[in-house]
């Protein structure tokens, strides 16, 4: 099949494009001084003696097609807050995804939580447009920002009191992400290029990560509340969960099953 990565990062190219020939980069930087205070994502993620959970709002993918076109976005995202959620995950790609930054700018007045802007991060544009947007932290892929690119990225993040969580799929992608200074690591069991899921990947690179210093977040294939003890067992922090809460006619119902569950 054609390389996914290829594909969606063409397309966000585009999209941003069009974004700066509305707003430069410069008048996008003015807007920050109004964004609301900082809600520390890390910090939420490390709760002690439990795997913490960060609910995501994903209503289609590449892989799986339309999840669910969700007709009430506030109920769901007040219903993972009040599951037990650590932080929200809001998908802003729109074409794959079917997402939009404006629900990130709606999440942001409906829930406490810490928010991450879920997308494809490709360009310092996006950086601060995610702030304007009231994310707290944004996704970074090491497979998308190779060399000195992804150190540049979270040190840019950084500048404006945003934070980075830091995607990897194979070992050469740790270390890059471990080199760069990444905190906050995502071990993603799905092979963005092929779309494949595997996972073993979070066993093996679990037992490769440092056991201090870093906050591990394993992502995706994750169906079960019965998986989260074993995964807290391998060093897993926190687990980000999307289609299998999407799918949920009950998404406080099944969050709270899913928190009590972190807590063995």
């Amino acid at each position: 099949m054609a390389d996914f990565l290829e594909e969606v990062t063409a397309k966000t190219r585009q999209r941003i494009d069009m974004q700066k020939a509305q707003m430069s980069l410069d008048q996008l930087q003015k807007r920050l001084g109004h964004v609301s205070p900082h809600r520390p994502f890390e910090k939420a993620l490390r709760q002690s003696g439990k795997v913490a959970l960060i609910a995501e709002l994903k209503q289609a993918s590449p892989s799986a097609g339309i999840i669910r076109k969700e007709q009430d976005i506030p109920g769901r995202i007040k219903a993972y807050t009040k599951g037990g959620a650590a932080a929200l995950s809001i998908l802003t790609e729109e074409h794959y995804f079917h997402g939009s930054p404006q629900l990130l700018e709606e999440a942001r007045g409906l829930s406490h939580l810490p928010l991450l802007r879920k997308d494809f991060i490709v360009d310092p544009y996006q950086i601060a447009e995610s702030k304007s947007l009231g994310a707290d932290a944004v996704l970074l892929i090491t497979g998308l920002l190779p060399g000195v690119l992804l150190r540049d990225f979270i040190s840019r993040a950084q500048d404006i009191e945003l934070e980075t969580l830091v995607e990897v799929h194979e070992e050469r992608d740790l270390d890059q992400a471990l080199e760069a200074g990444a905190r906050v690591i995502g071990i993603n069991n799905r092979n963005l290029r092929t779309l494949r899921v595997d996972l073993a990947t979070a066993e093996k690179l679990l037992a490769k990560a440092p056991k201090k210093g870093v906050t591990l977040v394993v992502e995706s294939g994750i169906k079960s509340s019965a998986e989260l003890p074993h995964l807290k067992m391998l060093g897993a922090h926190a687990v980000l969960i999307g289609e299998t809460f999407m799918r949920a006619d009950d998404p406080e119902k099944i969050v709270k099953e899913f928190a009590q569950a972190c807590q063995k």
